[in-house]
């Protein structure tokens, strides 16, 4: 029994020690200053960036809840660590479940509570629709039904998998991030299609722009960069090769190649000043007189083919374009495609639309005025307030209220806060809305009413306690 004792009591010892470390301040003290330091930058990131950044990045991530759960641990055992609590200790006790109520609120309404978007414009129609901060996916069946998937922020889609009333089973296989469209031009077509792949540059503005051209296709032969036109064009003779390439063909500031019925390449150029042409080489540069640019063909293809591909990106909080792997089954072979976020496709039968999730409000709300407050003496900004009306879709009742910083309008359960505006539009504004559940709000205000109260009793009920 001895030895079993003086084995255990180092145990016992270190489980003592480690829970008043979780409980005392040495701890509370890092962590309410980490807490404080990421609160005040995760404020400037957002004035720089957007809410749906900064809630992406921070107030959602794993980092930050673990922040949040070690602070709730240490108020806890701070707490347990007095047990059995005395009379004097009541107020102490309260206040601390008070304190770890609040931060589970925090918590909840971060991953529970509905936030979004809502923009307005003085004189346009009341508005009863919210862009929330994740996505949605719209399907579009024959029998005109409408589907909507939800799609989170890591790409989970709530179903991942949908069987739609025609049949048709629809399933999420891949999703990226952050990606873009390229399109892959390669020789191999069986008919003549000549490409060349232009590149047009400049030293002094540091402008470089590469593209791919194809002759035959009338949405891919030209580019314009600002008021300058590059085309490509194939010529079937040597007529329509002599009309292509004379130089009363083109005028302002255009560069034109052409493909000879030989596969030779032929340019002709003009600019304000002159008109040229002249044999073309893969790799020499022309210059066609627009300030210092070069126009080059690093490339050429005769029988090219071009072929779309979704590309992945590296992760960008503030500027993703998502892209999902979407297939459709149950007709024949399983037919799948990439769906861009904010481009429609027709996959099989099934029409997808990936876009914002919006959320519609059972009342209307209307900007009546946008108003700019400036410093006395000054063009300073000193604030701005929306001036809203909300109107109850189903009773007609209606409410007026002023929104401006940290000054927010609650309308049936909705808070509407000041998100931005835009100095070159001052008769619009962008509002948050926000709204969490019945449970949410109980925990949030049960912290505070707990707190409240526990600070009473140390500071004011001394001789009760």
């Amino acid at each position: 029994m001895r030895v079993l004792w003086h084995g255990a009591a180092p145990t016992v010892i270190n489980l003592r020690q480690t829970a008043k470390f979780l409980g005392s301040l040495k701890l509370a003290v890092p962590l309410l200053s980490i807490l404080t330091a990421v609160l005040i930058w995760a404020t400037f990131y957002e004035s720089r960036t957007s809410t749906a950044a900064v809630t992406a990045l921070v107030y959602r991530s794993w980092w930050f809840n673990v922040l949040l759960g070690a602070l709730g641990l240490n108020l806890s055992m701070a707490a347990a660590l007095r047990w059995p609590w005395k009379h004097h200790q009541t107020g102490f006790v309260v206040t601390h479940a008070g304190l770890i109520l609040i931060l589970g609120g925090c918590s909840a309404s971060f991953h529970f509570g509905t936030e979004g978007l809502m923009g307005l414009r003085v004189g346009e129609r009341p508005s009863n629709t919210v862009q929330l901060e994740d996505r949605a996916l719209t399907v579009m069946s024959p029998q005109t039904t409408r589907t909507r998937l939800r799609v989170d922020r890591r790409g989970n889609v709530h179903p991942n998998a949908v069987t739609l009333p025609s049949g048709l089973r629809l399933t999420l296989d891949e999703f990226y991030p952050n990606a873009r469209n390229e399109t892959i031009v390669r020789e191999g077509g069986s008919e003549r299609n000549p490409a060349v792949w232009l590149w047009l540059g400049s030293p002094s503005v540091q402008h470089n722009v590469r593209q791919w051209l194809m002759a035959n296709d009338p949405q891919a032969n030209r580019m314009m960069l600002g008021p300058a036109l590059l085309e490509f064009y194939a010529a079937k003779d040597q007529a329509e090769a002599k009309e292509l390439t004379a130089t009363s063909s083109v005028q302002g500031l255009a560069f034109r190649v052409v493909a000879l019925p030989d596969n030779s390449l032929r340019y002709v150029s003009s600019s304000r000043t002159n008109v040229k042409s002249g044999a073309l080489t893969i790799g020499e540069p022309i210059a066609p007189g627009w300030m210092d640019f070069q126009v080059t063909v690093a490339g050429c293809l005769t029988n090219a083919v071009a072929k779309e591909q979704i590309v992945r990106l590296p992760d960008d909080p503030e500027q993703n374009q998502n892209a999902l792997r979407m297939t459709v089954h149950g007709s024949g072979e399983p037919r799948s495609a990439w769906l861009l976020f904010g481009h429609p496709i027709q996959l099989g039968s099934l029409q997808l639309m990936f876009a914002w999730n919006m959320m519609p409000l059972p009342f209307t709300v209307a900007l009546e005025d946008f108003v700019i407050e400036r410093d006395e003496g000054s063009h300073n900004v000193a604030g701005w307030t929306s001036k809203v009306r909300f109107t109850d879709s189903a009773t007609g009742a209606e409410k007026r209220a002023d929104v401006w910083m940290n000054h927010p309008a609650v309308f049936k359960g909705y808070k509407f806060s000041q998100a931005s505006w835009n100095p070159q539009d001052l008769k619009y504004t962008v509002l948050q809305v926000k709204k969490d559940p019945l449970w949410v709000i109980v925990l949030t205000w049960g912290g505070s009413g707990l707190t409240i109260l526990g600070i009473a009793l140390m500071f004011y009920a001394r001789r009760w306690a």
